[in-house]
């Protein structure tokens, strides 16, 4: 078996385990036998791109992942997935949990790239539209539909910065985004804000695009200085790289 398909394997069977779907439910989601899927994870055959694309949104990770390419390592991204493993989270809410993950280690390495500090954390502000204001200073708030279980989350780390998850679907995203800030504000490194949000749907499938203005202009900005390709920028932000040209 050559490496590449072990690293494949391992990853897909880490990511699996990590969400908490089983090899049936994994199999079943996706239309391909149990027996492939466990080949697959054993590195014991290849699967398809068109398998590995699907694997990776119903894992929320990039496609790059199963291949090894996820340098950046974090305490606080762990601690997140720790607190909602102890809180029972349905694996398609981790799985929502796991892109936001992908999508904040995204933003540092694009900043890395286009050379651009780390923004520095604002201290005490108001604002009735708080999410907009952090937005300005360079602080991510990306909406992602988390289903009826969680409404907001947050990390924050002294090398990478904060990060805020809200509900898209939760009403008063204000308010959610106030209590992720406070938080912040009181040192924590990760916190999952589990209340129930009612109006929103059940999480059955990744379809919604994630939406920030601070992704999705670093983004645009690599594209512009090549740093990454329109196709690269368009899994990102889950558009199409056609669209990705008239945004441009």
């Amino acid at each position: 078996m050559g490496s590449t398909l072990l690293l494949i394997g391992q990853r897909l069977k880490e990511a699996r385990q990590s969400v908490g779907y089983t090899p049936e439910e994994v199999a079943q989601k996706l239309g391909i036998s149990t027996d492939d899927l466990l080949l697959f994870e054993s590195g014991r055959k290849s699967p398809p791109l068109s398998v590995l694309r699907k694997l990776a949104k119903l894992y929320g990770v990039f496609d790059s992942y199963f291949y090894g390419i996820d340098k950046l390592k974090g305490e606080v991204f762990t601690l997140l997935l720790d607190k909602a493993k102890e809180l029972s989270l349905s694996p398609e809410t981790i799985s929502q949990l796991h892109r936001f993950i992908f999508l904040c280690r995204e933003i540092v390495q694009l900043r890395q790239k286009l050379g651009i500090l780390k923004p520095e954390i604002p201290r005490y502000i108001e604002s009735q539209d708080l999410g907009e204001l952090l937005e300005s200073m360079g602080i991510p708030i990306i909406r992602l539909p988390l289903g009826k279980e969680l409404s907001s989350a947050m990390v924050c780390d002294e090398s990478f910065g904060a990060f805020i998850l809200v509900n898209s679907d939760c009403p008063n995203p204000n308010q959610l985004i106030a209590h992720e800030y406070a938080r912040i504000l009181q040192g924590e490194k990760a916190h999952i804000n589990a209340k129930d949000c009612p109006k929103a749907v059940p999480l059955r499938s990744r379809t919604s695009r994630p939406v920030s203005k601070v992704l999705w202009e670093l983004v645009l900005k690599a594209v512009k200085h090549e740093l990454i390709s329109t196709s690269y920028a368009g899994d990102v932000l889950e558009v199409s790289p056609m669209e990705i040209e008239e945004f441009l």
